[in-house]
């Protein structure tokens, strides 16, 4: 793995606040709440890379790409994986429950003890990041690769559905016990290499120096004056 999975600079500046801060200081709760959501998200990311090192070497593996679309605006990727034949883009999630990806109105509905609560919809999250990586290879000068993309759900337990007549999404969601299943089924789709090892070198290399990590200004982000600080 060339980018292996490390803990997001925002989940360790609110892991750090929140000790800084008094117990009952008035922003506390919402610190909480924010680090259980990017823990479980990060959780996830680190379960499925788990799986993805049993990745023969010739699969560059990049985990939470954050990278310069246009010179002002950023596109994030949990996961990269390059080959010389193609790359995957894959959107992890970590949800308990039942998702229910909504055909009608485009969006991933969960239920989780008898509550229904509405998220973005990952497949199209990913068709937006395919097509900012598209323009990202067209501005640094590398030729166009053909690109999958994944959702992989972390967590075992959870219960997948869609819109009646919509089952051929399911050809892109995959559960963390079958994404290496999957991942070798696209292999077979491209047998043709259209990358040079020299370029996938160089590609790599590019990805690595261009990744710009997001590291927010946590107190001005949660308008927290320093004086609060223990």
């Amino acid at each position: 793995m060339l980018k292996p999975c490390e803990m997001p600079m925002k989940m360790l500046k609110l892991e750090a606040l929140s000790r800084r801060l008094s117990a009952n200081h008035p922003k506390q709760e919402r610190i909480k709440n924010d680090f259980r959501k990017i823990r479980t998200g990060f959780n996830g990311e680190r379960s499925i890379g788990k799986e993805l090192k049993i990745l023969p070497k010739e699969y560059r593996v990049f985990h939470d790409l954050r990278l310069d679309h246009d010179g002002s605006r950023y596109f994030q990727m949990d996961f990269l994986i390059i080959t010389r034949n193609y790359c995957i883009i894959i959107e992890v999630k970590n949800f308990a429950g039942t998702l229910y990806f909504d055909r009608t109105y485009p969006q991933l509905i969960r239920l989780k003890d008898g509550q229904e609560q509405a998220y973005l919809d990952p497949l199209i999250q990913v068709d937006v990041q395919k097509s900012r990586l598209n323009d990202w290879l067209t501005i640094h000068k590398f030729p166009s690769l053909p690109i999958e993309t994944l959702i992989a759900n972390a967590n075992s337990n959870t219960i997948i559905r869609t819109t009646p007549g919509f089952t051929p999404i399911f050809k892109k969601i995959t559960g963390k016990e079958t994404l290496i299943t999957k991942i070798n089924t696209l292999e077979k789709k491209y047998p043709s290499e259209q990358f040079t090892q020299r370029q996938s070198t160089r590609l790599s290399n590019t990805i690595l120096q261009k990744n710009t990590p997001l590291n927010p200004d946590i107190l001005n982000l949660y308008q927290i004056d320093e004086q609060d600080l223990l």
